[in-house]
């Protein structure tokens, strides 16, 4: 015996449990645990080797870049001690560069002690650039749209949940977010042997212009040599992070596919978020879409759109702030060359603040342009989908459609659907045409800018050919990082759209859990004998309105019990309370054998696949499941569709609505339920069939007990008691 008050507090504890399976987990797989304490201590062991560093400098004149170098290290080591309390995710990256860091600073100091320091500037920079990335990366995950950003990605890169991997003789499980680190991992110093690669062709470039220019053509052949060396080793890497990527990427879209959908189907969600006031729009297109969106934008998903999502941002950025730092290094090596020497002026990094200044110039004129394009972004996808429901309406519902002669009404209201999105499309136009203009002019007059700045040093004889070569690649490159802002707004504001509606249909999916258990305080005793008892039970709407009068009523175990009332006094939503579709009433509801209830709605459901398939729903079939349905359907005049069984067909379009609701009386007497619910199951039959129908019902649930809601004279007879509803209640 269940009462309604306690099957309300387990579905709560149940659904708190789901919602509050948090990314921030206490206690982290062993893998990722063990990774981070590595990372921890190699951090703090940086510190200590640092400071040790800076000790001994102190024995001479102090060196003020070690000093600077020690305070960037422990700033590192506080961010990666701090970021316990950001998203997995943004911790992974954190602590990899925070390593790294450790790594490339100890081998400077190493060498620098040694005698040969001045040599491995460089190695010195790369730790500068290396701590404030980690340093970066930690305010990056404190600003409040990416920690739910973050949130919503530790779905999968804090799971503990076991998978075999398609890895070649091994039966070995591995934790999905232990492999989505790895990964990720693997992928990001992918990235960055890209960039040093870069680097290196860079320079490359430089030095056989320098030769062209010098006419030494055995060095330039030496040189040259090493091109498609460096060019096939960019290439592997290339191959591999695609291959990589599109691993991870997949086995991450499946995580959130799987949680959202088992969110949205648990507890019966789907259905109570359809009645509620302001629900999300279009929760399959959340799913189907939007996560996809979220992770990579599409660029390996296969979907019809092209953006950027959490991943491709993260490699984007590496990249660009890698390259960005790597050859802004460059370029200010490069920059006091470039000196006047008739009019005694030398500018410091020259080039590169003309790259900053460009760049900075033009994401301010992006954002000035395609500022709107986030919010339109958003309401196209809701009028795309608007527009796309209305149309699987109609294919859905062409009978009825064409019988009312219902074909002009449709085509008007998919006009007006679609004018909505053309109205928007046009406004997306308007602003991308801005922004367009903004992106063009910097993606065509970028490659010119260096090679006009750097023209005059040519000409007055400060520099040669090939460094005015080498630094025209390196200032595009500085310059095309910079300019990241410009060529992703676009992709920013589709992903912050899906980003948006993800999370607007996650917080309905948390409003309907806290509407479990809101109501009933109290939990009356059901006596022995009885089946079913309502007490005092008030019907609402989903807004709070009133639905019905207080309603009362029991059934004894094994009774044959006829619920009938005029039309709107709450019948069939008070079987949907019996079911626990419909959360929204007050008083008590007892119900003896809740887990063998089971309700036969008018119109009943049948999913696409074999007829055996369908009639097993929502369990899988068997051949014991078989020889049943062959038995039952016999008996309730379905003998025509025993040897289609094994076809598969859209039943719900092909079967007449008696025979529907006939195939739905087979399955549900499949299931042996204690309790049976038959909600007007049999209207679509005439009165001689639903008799012979409720007999044969009666006859297989001998014992057990069968409430019926019906209006037909026939039922009173057949059934041994009536309980009569009230008129509707009026407001």
């Amino acid at each position: 015996m269940v009462s309604n008050v306690a099957r309300t507090d387990l579905c709560k504890v149940v659904e708190a449990a789901s919602f509050s399976t948090t990314a921030h987990n206490n206690h982290p797989r062993s893998f990722i645990k063990g990774l981070e304490g590595l990372l921890m201590y190699s951090t703090l062991s940086a510190v200590l080797a640092l400071c040790f560093g800076i000790a001994i400098q102190f024995c001479d004149p102090v060196s003020e870049t070690h000093v600077f170098l020690g305070l960037f290290c422990l700033a590192s080591a506080y961010t990666s001690w701090a970021s316990r309390r950001s998203a997995k995710y943004f911790r992974i990256i954190i602590l990899m560069f925070a390593f790294q860091g450790f790594i490339a600073g100890s081998f400077y100091l190493a060498t620098f002690y040694l005698g040969g320091g001045e040599e491995y500037q460089v190695v010195q920079s790369l730790c500068f650039i290396l701590y404030l990335f980690s340093s970066g990366v930690y305010l990056l995950s404190g600003i409040p749209i990416m920690r739910e950003v973050g949130r919503i990605v530790d779905y999968y890169f804090a799971s503990d949940e076991k998978e075999a991997l398609p890895l070649a003789n091994t039966s070995r499980r591995f934790s999905k977010g232990g492999v989505g680190t790895v990964l990720l991992i693997v992928l990001i110093f992918l990235n960055q042997i890209q960039v040093a690669i870069d680097i290196q062709l860079t320079s490359l470039a430089g030095t056989l212009f320098s030769d062209l220019e010098n006419g030494s053509q055995a060095k330039f052949w030496s040189d040259a040599v090493n091109i498609p060396l460096w060019v096939a080793s960019m290439l592997a890497c290339g191959i591999t992070e695609i291959s990589l990527g599109g691993f991870l990427v997949i086995k991450w879209r499946e995580c959130l596919t799987n949680r959202y959908m088992n969110e949205w189907m648990m507890f019966k969600r789907h259905y109570k978020l359809q009645m509620t006031e302001g629900a999300p729009d279009n929760p399959d297109q959340r799913i189907s879409e939007d996560i996809n969106r979220i992770i990579d934008g599409g660029g390996f998903g296969g979907g019809n759109f092209s953006g950027m999502g959490v991943f491709s941002f993260t490699m984007l950025i590496v990249f660009s702030v890698l390259s960005l730092s790597s050859f802004a290094i460059l370029l200010w090596k490069i920059s006091p060359d470039f000196v006047i020497s008739q009019w005694g002026l030398s500018i410091p990094g020259f080039l590169f603040w003309v790259a900053f200044i460009y760049a900075g110039t033009g994401a301010a004129l992006a954002h000035l342009a395609g500022k709107k394009l986030m919010g339109l972004q958003f309401a196209n996808q809701r009028f795309e989908a608007d527009f796309r429901f209305s149309l699987v309406r109609v294919r859905n519902f062409s009978e009825q459609i064409a019988l009312l002669g219902g074909e002009p009404a449709e085509v008007k209201d998919g006009q007006v659907k679609f004018g909505a999105i053309k109205r928007n499309f046009l406004e997306i136009v308007r602003v991308r045409k801005r922004l367009k203009a903004v992106v063009y002019f910097y993606d065509k007059f970028g490659p010119y800018l260096p090679v006009l700045v750097a023209a005059p040093f040519f000409f007055f004889g400060n520099v040669g050919f090939g460094l005015i070569a080498q630094a025209s690649m390196a200032f595009g490159r500085v310059e095309g990082s910079l300019r990241m802002v410009i060529n992703c707004y676009s992709a920013w504001s589709e992903f912050s759209s899906a980003f948006g509606r993800l999370r607007t249909f996650e917080n309905s999916l948390a409003l309907m859990h806290d509407e479990r258990g809101a109501l009933n305080t109290s939990t009356p005793v059901l006596h022995d004998g009885l089946a079913l008892k309502w007490q005092d039970v008030t019907l609402l709407s989903p807004v709070g309105g009133l639905i019905s009068t207080p309603l009362r009523g029991e059934v004894h175990l094994g009774e044959r019990v006829l619920i009938s009332g005029p039309t709107g006094s709450g019948k069939s939503t008070l079987f949907k309370v019996f079911s626990g579709a419909w959360p929204w009433y007050n008083g008590d509801i007892l119900i003896r054998d809740i887990d063998s209830l089971t309700l036969v709605p008018q119109i009943p459901y049948f999913p696409v696949g074999s007829l055996l398939n369908a009639l097993s729903y929502p369990r899988q079939p068997d051949e014991v499941f078989r020889n049943r349905f062959v038995e039952a359907m016999e008996a309730c005049g379905l003998k025509k569709f025993i040897p289609l069984l094994d076809d598969s067909c859209d039943w719900m379009s092909v079967l007449s609505g008696g025979e529907r609701q006939r195939l739905a009386i087979v399955r549900a007497l499949n299931s042996a339920p204690q309790i049976l619910l038959l909600d007007e199951a049999t209207s679509a039959m005439d009165e001689a069939a639903e008799t012979d129908i409720y007999r044969y019902i009666f006859s297989e649930m001998a014992g057990r007990t069968v409430v019926s809601i019906g209006h037909r004279s026939n039922l009173r007879t057949i059934h041994e008691r009536e309980i009569t509803f009230a008129v509707p209640f009026s407001v």
